[in-house]
């Protein structure tokens, strides 16, 4: 992972860009740990493997997960940063395409970066 922060407290802007293999929440959580960032909006683009999807089932609570194997493009991840006691916690959404052009869409749990992903939070 590399990164650029600018600005100054309370307005920064980080730039990242996560490389293949690095776990994506995993990565983006131990950035805003090391970076002391408490609350923000994150969006990416790029390619990932591996990604597992949420949607919530309002009926049961709980979310039916599932996981895509395959490369595919990272159209969009949105979403937003907040804290839990000390610790940052995540809340993205995405949309991914396989190579037919498919789209799925969900709460992002895992995902790992198969060429790029480009971060802005």
């Amino acid at each position: 992972m590399r990164h650029r922060i600018q600005g100054r407290s309370g307005k920064r802007i980080a730039v990242i860009k996560l490389e293949p293999g690095d776990e994506v929440v995993s990565s983006l959580l131990e950035f805003c740990r090391r970076a002391r960032i408490r609350s923000g909006t994150i969006s990416a683009l790029g390619a990932v493997e591996k990604t597992t999807l949420g949607w919530f089932d309002r009926r049961r609570r709980v979310y039916v997960k599932r996981t895509f194997r395959g490369v595919m493009e990272l159209a969009s991840l949105t979403g937003n940063i907040a804290r839990l006691g000390k610790s940052p916690v995540l809340h993205t959404h995405v949309v991914c395409s396989d190579r037919s052009f498919r789209p799925v869409a969900g709460h992002l749990f895992s995902a790992t970066v198969a060429v790029t992903v480009e971060c802005v939070v």
